[in-house]
């Protein structure tokens, strides 16, 4: 249930009740669009009306699916939403308040549908969120999975000059700029690679460098070559984290791309049987029957 205003032939809500942690706010009510939702909308910070109903806001959101007729984002309309995990949107949000995800700690996962010739939200989105963010960046020309590392700031205060400086850690602030205008440039995304390899932890290195090849949404021949030899330096890890997902095509998509040395498939194959990964192993030694011949190791099942 929604609380709402109709001005202007135009939805306008300023609150949810319900017994669910996930809100869909739907493309219209009574026949109208909904286009925007209040300050505060989802935040226990405003008191609403009284209901029979539990009021989904603060703590208890996890996840929400906002509609392709929103046009405006109230300031803190999720403020404090502390385990919010995923949103779902569409790039043409033309007004976003300031705010919007303060108190958002969990919040892990963005799936945007992006409208071609059109201005972006996404650059304003991702200047709320300065955690670690998986985007998944859908098009009319295809899909692409973006790791947006986290960044924070830092005051230091140099005493004797009165002067107050501002030190950014992690290089997440530098993904955030890849933009031309509103438009996202997957090209100054991938220039900063060598950044994330300095300043970043390995596991998210790995994730961000096979999101990349396994979704190549304009994805340059010299792009993919970098992030293809880096790989194959650390294939033993990025199988690993490939295996973990126990998704059949990734598996046999990376066996294609980075095992087509016999020596590097067994390598993976030993890994795989001392973790037990029955799926993971079945699906290589398939590939090796197809692909190589000779002596074959007997594995257990």
């Amino acid at each position: 249930m929604f609380i709402y205003e109709i001005q202007k032939q135009k939805v306008k809500i300023s609150a949810s009740y319900g017994y669910s942690d996930i809100i869909q706010i739907p493309e219209e009510i009574d026949g109208y669009p909904v286009t925007e939702l209040f300050p505060y909308s989802f935040s226990f910070q405003m008191q609403k009306e009284e209901s029979e109903l539990p009021r989904i806001a603060g703590e208890n959101v996890t996840e929400i699916f906002l509609p392709s007729t929103l046009e405006k984002i109230g300031n803190y309309a999720f403020y404090n939403c502390s385990h919010l995990k995923k949103i779902h949107l569409y790039s043409t949000i033309s007004d976003i308040g300031t705010g919007v995800f303060n108190g958002c700690r969990e919040l892990e996962e963005l799936r945007i549908q992006i409208k071609e010739n059109s201005r972006s939200c996404l650059k304003e989105i991702l200047s709320e969120i300065r955690n670690k963010v998986l985007v998944w960046y859908e098009s009319k020309q295809g899909k692409a999975k973006l790791i947006f590392p986290e960044y924070f700031e830092e005051a230091i205060e140099n005493t004797p000059a009165r002067i107050l400086s501002t030190q950014t850690y992690g290089c997440g602030h530098r993904y955030r700029y890849c933009f031309d205008h509103t438009k996202f440039s997957f090209r100054e995304y991938d220039k900063l690679f060598s950044y994330m390899k300095e300043q970043e932890n390995e596991k998210l290195v790995i994730e961000l460098a096979l999101a990349r090849l396994y979704y190549p949404l304009e994805l340059t021949e010299q792009a993919q070559k970098q992030y293809t030899e880096y790989i194959k330096d650390v294939f033993l890890k990025a199988a690993k984290m490939i295996l973990k997902t126990e998704e059949n095509d990734q598996i046999l998509w990376f066996a294609e791309e980075f095992l087509t040395d016999q020596k590097k498939l067994e390598e993976v194959i030993e890994l795989i049987n001392q973790d037990q990964n029955q799926t993971g192993l079945s699906i290589l030694m398939d590939f090796r029957h197809k692909n190589f011949k000779g002596r074959v190791k007997k594995f257990e099942l």
